[in-house]
């Protein structure tokens, strides 16, 4: 497993408007949720769903994500955290499960300290930088 932390932002809709596009080099393939906070409701119902244009429509979830900075007091400037994970070149051959990605994105987030438990309420996780 490759992980890299991103530099914090601003744009959290320019931030997944990347996520569900085709990436720097076309390697966006097939992104989509597979974890999220808890109490969230099922990932279908926080998946951008697709225009009529076939774009996602991605101003639900870039609002529910804005939601606890919206509420603080005194929000950061930079309060996107962004970090991706793929596969190492050898094991690009695999095929990993979502609930497996999931758990690998908790781990993570756990051992950053984002989120201190699977059960944290933390930030909605996605799989595109490991997508096949």
């Amino acid at each position: 497993m490759i992980t890299r932390v991103h530099r914090r932002g601003s744009r959290v809709g320019g931030l997944l408007r990347y996520l569900w596009g085709l990436g720097k080099a076309e390697e966006h393939v097939n992104p989509r949720l597979v974890a999220a906070w808890d109490g969230a409701g099922p990932l279908s119902d926080l998946e951008p769903k697709v225009t009529a244009s076939g774009k996602r429509d991605l101003r639900a979830l870039t609002a529910l994500l804005e939601q606890p900075v919206r509420a603080g007091d005194r929000p950061p400037n930079k309060f996107v955290w962004h970090a991706s994970m793929r596969l190492a070149p050898e094991d690009r051959h695999r095929t990993i499960s979502d609930s497996t990605w999931a758990s690998m994105a908790v781990q993570m987030l756990s051992e950053v300290g984002v989120a201190t438990t699977a059960t944290d309420p933390g930030p909605a996780v996605d799989r595109h930088a490991a997508c096949r």
